[in-house]
Protein backbone atom coordinates (compact mmCIF):
# COMPACT_ATOMS: atom_id res chain seq x y z
CA UNK A 1 0.00 0.00 0.00
CA UNK A 2 1.46 3.36 -1.02
CA UNK A 3 2.29 5.82 1.73
CA UNK A 4 0.83 8.74 -0.28
CA UNK A 5 -2.58 8.27 -1.89
CA UNK A 6 -3.18 8.57 -5.62
CA UNK A 7 -5.55 11.12 -7.09
CA UNK A 8 -7.80 9.58 -9.73
CA UNK A 9 -9.49 11.78 -12.32
CA UNK A 10 -11.65 10.99 -15.35
CA UNK A 11 -11.56 13.42 -18.27
CA UNK A 12 -13.72 13.25 -21.40
CA UNK A 13 -11.97 14.43 -24.56
CA UNK A 14 -13.76 15.39 -27.78
CA UNK A 15 -11.52 14.24 -30.64
CA UNK A 16 -11.41 14.77 -34.41
CA UNK A 17 -12.85 12.06 -36.70
CA UNK A 18 -9.48 10.53 -37.62
CA UNK A 19 -7.56 10.37 -34.40
CA UNK A 20 -4.99 8.08 -32.77
CA UNK A 21 -5.86 7.55 -29.12
CA UNK A 22 -2.28 6.54 -28.36
CA UNK A 23 -1.14 10.08 -29.26
CA UNK A 24 -3.40 11.55 -26.58
CA UNK A 25 -2.35 8.96 -23.99
CA UNK A 26 1.33 9.67 -24.65
CA UNK A 27 0.75 13.43 -24.48
CA UNK A 28 -0.92 13.05 -21.09
CA UNK A 29 1.77 10.73 -19.71
CA UNK A 30 4.52 13.09 -20.85
CA UNK A 31 2.86 16.12 -19.23
CA UNK A 32 4.20 15.35 -15.76
CA UNK A 33 6.24 12.61 -14.10
CA UNK A 34 3.67 12.12 -11.31
CA UNK A 35 1.13 10.73 -13.81
CA UNK A 36 1.24 7.03 -13.01
CA UNK A 37 -1.24 5.73 -15.56
CA UNK A 38 -3.71 6.71 -18.26
CA UNK A 39 -6.42 4.25 -19.29
CA UNK A 40 -9.34 4.37 -21.68
CA UNK A 41 -12.67 4.08 -19.83
CA UNK A 42 -15.23 4.75 -22.54
CA UNK A 43 -15.75 5.73 -26.16
CA UNK A 44 -18.97 7.38 -27.30
CA UNK A 45 -18.96 8.72 -30.86
CA UNK A 46 -16.04 11.18 -30.93
CA UNK A 47 -15.67 11.41 -27.13
CA UNK A 48 -13.05 9.36 -25.31
CA UNK A 49 -13.08 9.21 -21.51
CA UNK A 50 -9.70 8.57 -19.94
CA UNK A 51 -8.83 7.78 -16.33
CA UNK A 52 -5.68 9.55 -15.15
CA UNK A 53 -3.92 8.47 -11.96
CA UNK A 54 -1.61 11.01 -10.33
CA UNK A 55 0.69 9.96 -7.50
CA UNK A 56 3.74 11.60 -5.99
CA UNK A 57 6.27 9.28 -4.31
CA UNK A 58 7.10 11.59 -1.39
CA UNK A 59 4.01 13.69 -0.61
CA UNK A 60 0.25 13.99 -0.82
CA UNK A 61 -0.80 16.05 -3.82
CA UNK A 62 -2.96 19.14 -3.39
CA UNK A 63 -5.95 20.12 -5.52
CA UNK A 64 -3.94 23.13 -6.70
CA UNK A 65 -1.12 20.90 -7.97
CA UNK A 66 -3.55 18.61 -9.80
CA UNK A 67 -5.36 21.59 -11.32
CA UNK A 68 -2.09 22.98 -12.74
CA UNK A 69 -1.24 19.61 -14.34
CA UNK A 70 -4.79 19.22 -15.70
CA UNK A 71 -4.66 22.70 -17.24
CA UNK A 72 -1.33 21.86 -18.89
CA UNK A 73 -2.80 18.63 -20.31
CA UNK A 74 -5.86 20.47 -21.68
CA UNK A 75 -3.77 23.23 -23.24
CA UNK A 76 -1.35 20.79 -24.87
CA UNK A 77 -4.20 18.60 -26.15
CA UNK A 78 -5.89 21.60 -27.76
CA UNK A 79 -2.71 22.96 -29.28
CA UNK A 80 -0.96 19.75 -30.40
CA UNK A 81 -3.85 17.37 -31.19
CA UNK A 82 -6.89 19.64 -31.75
CA UNK A 83 -8.66 17.87 -28.87
CA UNK A 84 -11.04 19.57 -26.43
CA UNK A 85 -12.39 18.68 -23.02
CA UNK A 86 -16.10 17.88 -23.14
CA UNK A 87 -18.07 20.70 -21.59
CA UNK A 88 -15.38 23.39 -22.02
Amino acid sequence: IPLYPPIIEDLAFVTPEKFLLEDLIQLIKSSNSIIQSVKLLDIHENTKTLRIVYQHPTKTLSDKEIKAIREKIIERAKKELRVKIKGL
